[in-house]
């Protein structure tokens, strides 16, 4: 049975899903709806359990399995870049870069770069960055962000939302931004679906130690060598380097951090 503060998260993502005039029919609507809602609308769903004075109570996907979380850099969300390809970001920031357009060698600290950023390289060739779009394994990549939360990476896996958007990784494979699209492909190159549709249920009404200890089962029946690709914009810079650049880019532009 789940637990109170679970119903009521399950009750707004059946209306969030509704909003959006997606009807989740089944004998599992609340819990189908969760899956769909921080999958497809995460902020809808954020913003309307704000409303309700309730969080996104979720799962961090690096405690929960910290195996798969090994190198992890461990900057928190509020201090990585936000470079949403929906939105463009990703299009423009290499633009800029291609183009030598964002000064890679003095770079504004967390957020003090104003928006003169976006023209200080000058088109300088010591300035210019190459990207090269391609695929890699995602067991091969690595994390910077230590906030990812475990429901909504099931979510995206379990659905395959937004798993074909590229991610932001340096020369040195570390993932800059689309954390939880990493996560996501990472658990289906590590388990099966059915595995993670359990799991979710499981993670809706425990607690983080009988989490930890449902992957660790799981484990032992994952068969080696499964490859999952992930659709990468890899920049010609090392991760730190990268991430500086990105977060003044982030702040040139105006773009407010996740919390």
């Amino acid at each position: 049975m789940l637990r109170k503060s679970t119903l009521n998260t399950a009750r707004l993502a059946v209306e969030v899903m509704e909003d959006n005039n997606i009807h989740v029919a089944g004998d599992q609507t609340g819990l189908h709806s969760l899956i769909f809602a921080r999958a497809m609308y995460p902020r809808q769903l954020t913003a309307k359990l704000r409303s309700y004075g309730l969080r996104n109570a979720d799962v961090n996907f690096c405690q929960a399995d910290e195996e798969l979380c090994e190198g992890n850099v461990g900057l928190p969300r509020i201090k990585m870049p936000v470079i949403d390809p929906d939105l463009g970001y990703l299009d423009e920031v290499t633009e800029l870069l291609e183009a030598g357009m964002l000064d890679i060698y003095n770079v504004p600290k967390l957020g003090q770069a104003q928006p003169y950023y976006l023209r200080s390289g000058g088109g300088r060739r010591e300035n210019k960055v190459g990207v090269l779009y391609k695929a890699i394994n995602v067991k091969m990549l690595k994390a910077t962000q230590n906030q990812l939360w475990l429901g909504k990476a099931i979510s995206m896996a379990l659905t395959g939302g937004g798993l074909n958007e590229p991610l932001v990784v340096s020369k040195d494979d570390y993932v800059i931004d689309g954390h939880h699209r990493w996560a996501a492909l990472l658990l289906l190159a590590t388990y099966t679906k059915e595995q993670l549709a359990h799991i979710l249920r499981f993670a809706q009404k425990s607690d983080l130690e009988s989490v930890q200890n449902m992957f660790f089962r799981f484990q032992s029946d994952v068969k080696p060598g499964k490859r999952v690709l992930a659709n990468c914009a890899q920049f010609q810079l090392g991760y730190q380097r990268l991430l500086a650049v990105m977060n003044a880019y982030t702040d040139a532009k105006g773009i407010h951090r996740k919390p």
